[in-house]
C-alpha cells in the first residue's frame, strides 16, 4: 500500500505532506477462517529535514475476505530510535458491496504516561483488482481543541496475481 495524505505543502502555507509505503505479507492457517500476517509501514514527512518513522508489525485476523476483524502488535521508531511501548491494532473490514468496503483501522499508541486512541471509519473501492481507501481518522484521549478529523487516502496494490 502506498499512501499519501493529500495536503500540497506549496498551497497548505508550507504544511509537510506524510507519504507512507506498507508492505505486507500474509500467510493462511486455515482459508477463510484464519490468516496471520507480518509488515512494515515506513514513511518520510516531505516539506521537513529528518522525519523517518514506521512500524514492524504481526497481525492475526479471523474471517473471509468479505468479512473480518484484525488483531496487531507493533514496535514503531522515529528518525532511528525505537520506541519502548508497543502500538496496539484492531480493525474490521466488511463488503458493503460487489466492488465496495467498510473499513474501519483503529491505534493505541502509548508513551508510558498517558495514551491516545486513533480511530479511523472509511471504506474501499476496487478498481480493476486496485484499493482505493479513503477514510476520516479521529484521535481519542488527547486535547485537539475540538472535535478533530485528519483525512487518509490511499492505495492497495497486490503483489500478486488474485485467484478470484
Amino acid at each position: 500500500m502506498f499512501s499519501v495524505n493529500p495536503i500540497d505543502p506549496n498551497k497548505n502555507n508550507g504544511m509537510a505532506t506524510p507519504v507512507w509505503i506498507i508492505p505486507k505479507f500474509s500467510f493462511p492457517i486455515m482459508k477463510d477462517k484464519w490468516n496471520l500476517g507480518t509488515g512494515a509501514s515506513i514513511g518520510t514527512v516531505l516539506g521537513e529535514t529528518s522525519t523517518s518513522y514506521g512500524l514492524l508489525y504481526g497481525t492475526t485476523t479471523f474471517g473471509s475476505r468479505d468479512m473480518n476483524v484484525s488483531f496487531g502488535i507493533a514496535s514503531g521508531f522515529v528518525d532511528g530510535s525505537w520506541t519502548d511501548r508497543p502500538v496496539i491494532n484492531f480493525s474490521t473490514l466488511i463488503r458493503i458491496s460487489q466492488r465496495g468496503y467498510f473499513i474501519s483501522e483503529n491505534y493505541i499508541l502509548s508513551d508510558g504516561n498517558s495514551s491516545m486512541l486513533l480511530i479511523s471509519l472509511g471504506g474501499r473501492t476496487i478498481i480493476r483488482n486496485i484499493g482505493l481507501d479513503f477514510s476520516l481518522v479521529i484521535p481519542a484521549g488527547v486535547d485537539t481543541g475540538g472535535l478533530f478529523a485528519a483525512s487518509f487516502l490511499g492505495i492497495t496494490i497486490p503483489m500478486h496475481k488474485s485467484k478470484n
